[in-house]
């Protein structure tokens, strides 16, 4: 920290300088001449001006300070000269915040939301707007349940698109199979036909086929009522006229 002498002023009741008579006050190099109780009223104004000033002035600094150069509370406006980057003017803005007037000069113009993402602390994490300039940041990792995993912690929790599982893996898998039909080929065969309506015919060795019911095909099977309609019962009569060579009989 630099060091300032302070300017201290002198009251001499004989000292006459300048042309002019009576006592003179000298502040510094500056001499005041004139009436000795204006003299001391100028020498108080000026002590006072330069104590202002030595307390809005910090002179330069190799670290942010805390307070004024004698011990009272930093007000908005007082300076400092920073001899650390950002090396320069320094001047306090409120909030336990100094600005710096080179980053000033060539600085952003005032925005809303820059001054939203100004505002957040030093949490880690990823930036979210929730509103309107207003921001959070969501932790990285899985530590809770509104935290945004890597891909690596993704790939380490969840499986892939293309997967496999042994049968322990499935509720009540090995369990259920061990309460099912073996494997059969029978069973298998029927368990490949469609979903064609009618009767299943086996035509082979464990090979199906369907058959319709009804009488839309030589090789469909009639229902009892397909039959009635289209035979006649095994006890029936004719008449005359439905005997077709009735009257080719010969005579015995």
């Amino acid at each position: 920290m630099a060091v300032r002498e302070r300017t201290t002023a002198t009251l001499d009741p004989t000292r006459t300088e300048y042309g002019f008579t009576g006592p003179s006050l000298e502040v510094g190099n500056i001499v005041v001449t004139g009436d000795a109780a204006a003299a001391r009223d100028a020498a108080d104004d000026a002590q006072e001006a330069l104590e202002e000033f030595n307390n809005a002035y910090y002179g330069s600094r190799s670290s942010v300070p805390t307070t004024r150069p004698d011990g009272t509370p930093i007000q908005v406006g007082d300076l400092y000269y920073s001899t650390v980057p950002p090396v320069g003017l320094n001047y306090y803005t409120g909030s336990n915040q100094w600005q710096n007037v080179a980053t000033v000069a060539g600085g952003q113009p005032l925005d809303a939301t820059l001054t939203a993402l100004a505002g957040l602390d030093a949490t880690k994490g990823l930036i979210e707007q929730t509103n309107d300039d207003v921001f959070t940041i969501r932790a990285i990792g899985t530590s809770t349940s509104i935290s945004i995993p890597t891909l690596a912690q993704n790939d380490a929790r969840y499986a892939t698109v293309a997967h496999t599982h042994p049968q322990s893996d499935v509720t009540n898998l090995v369990t259920d199979l061990a309460a099912k039909q073996a494997a059969d080929a029978t069973l298998t065969a029927l368990a490949g036909l469609n979903a064609t309506a009618g009767v299943v015919e086996q035509t082979g060795v464990d090979v199906f086929t369907k058959r319709a019911i009804g009488v839309a095909s030589g090789a469909s099977i009639p229902t009892l009522a397909d039959t009635d309609a289209r035979y006649a019962t095994s006890t029936h009569t004719h008449t005359a006229s439905a005997i077709s060579d009735f009257g080719l009989v010969a005579p015995t």
